[in-house]
């Protein structure tokens, strides 16, 4: 029977064990990178981002009337030229969240529009600051706008003052 068979077989071929090994190992620091970033990089809704005190009572009056001044100087900025409106609505922006940030004690300032929709459900006040970043979007990104910066200041000037 071994006169029919023409074909010899071939031993296996061969390979360093090392490059499994490597491969093996990119593989699992590859996962446990994952699974750290995962566990280290907190969401929006987390509560952990709740750590500032919310202001209540006289304070809360003293804070409303700065933040108000505050965009009573910038709008006097704007008016004389001072700075760009691309400039003036990025810190109209941050003023509006360090706002909200310091009433509520939530992290505003580092959140995207969605995740601000997002806190709404559980913080309804948020969605006001949502319509703002909204409006604030365009001008503060676009390479020409046609926005009223005034108008932006009264709407944020307004937030503040109707805030509960």
């Amino acid at each position: 029977m071994n006169e029919y068979i023409t074909v010899k077989l071939q031993p296996p071929m061969l390979f360093n064990i090392v490059w499994l090994l490597l491969g093996l190992f990119l593989l699992a620091l590859a996962v446990l990178c994952i699974v750290v970033l995962v566990k280290v990089r907190p969401s929006s809704a987390d509560p952990n981002l709740r750590k500032l005190p919310v202001v209540s009572g006289p304070g809360f009056y003293a804070l409303k009337r700065q933040y108000v001044n505050k965009i009573d100087k910038l709008l006097t900025k704007r008016m004389k030229n001072r700075i760009t409106l691309r400039d003036a609505y990025q810190e109209l922006s941050t003023i509006a969240r360090s706002y909200v940030q310091q009433v509520t004690g939530i992290n505003t300032l580092k959140m995207s529009l969605s995740e601000l929709r997002i806190e709404e459900k559980n913080q309804p006040n948020i969605a006001k600051l949502s319509v703002l970043v909204n409006d604030y979007y365009e001008p503060e990104f676009a390479k020409w706008s046609d926005a009223d910066f005034r108008e932006s200041c009264n709407l944020t000037r307004r937030m503040i003052e109707q805030w509960l």
